[in-house]
C-alpha cells in the first residue's frame, strides 16, 4: 500500500510538473504574441510590413532561436573584438606610421658601432675581426 502512495504521489508531482511546464509555455507564447504586437507597432519604416511579419515569423522559430543562442555564447567567448568602429585598420595602421617619431638609422648604426667597442680603447687602435671566425649577425 505504502509503494502504491508514493507511485500516486510521484504521479501527481509529474502531472503538476507537466501542468506547470504547459502553463509556462502557454504565458510565454502569449507573451511572444504581445511581443509580436509589440514589436510591430514599432517596426523600422523602411521594412514593408509583411517584410517585417515574415522576419517575426522566422525570429519566433526555435529552429533559428537555437542558432542564435549558440551565437551569442560564441560570441562571448572572443577576446579580441573590433573596438575601432567605422575606421579600417589601414587607416589606424597609416596614422600610426605617420606618428612615430623619425629616426636616423645611420646614427643608430654608428651608436651600435661604439657599444661593441671597449670604451676604454682608442677607435683608431681597435683590431678587426678575426675574419676565420663565423659571424652569425650581420
Amino acid at each position: 500500500m505504502a509503494a502504491y502512495l508514493e507511485l500516486r504521489e510521484l504521479q501527481k508531482t509529474q502531472s503538476e510538473i507537466e501542468l506547470s511546464q504547459s502553463q509556462s509555455q502557454a504565458e510565454h507564447l502569449q507573451s511572444q504574441s504581445e511581443a509580436d504586437e509589440e514589436r510591430l507597432e514599432h517596426r523600422p519604416r523602411n521594412i514593408p510590413l509583411q517584410d517585417f511579419k515574415i522576419l517575426l515569423k522566422y525570429w519566433g522559430d526555435e529552429d533559428v532561436q537555437a542558432i542564435a543562442k549558440r551565437n551569442t555564447e560564441a560570441r562571448s567567448q572572443v577576446t579580441d573584438t573590433h573596438t575601432a568602429g567605422p575606421v579600417s585598420f589601414a587607416q589606424i595602421c597609416n596614422k600610426l606610421v605617420l606618428e612615430r617619431p623619425q629616426v636616423d638609422v645611420d646614427a643608430d648604426q654608428d651608436q651600435d658601432q661604439d657599444q661593441d667597442q671597449d670604451p676604454d680603447q682608442d677607435p683608431k687602435e681597435a683590431q678587426p675581426p678575426d675574419p676565420s671566425q663565423k659571424q652569425i649577425f650581420s
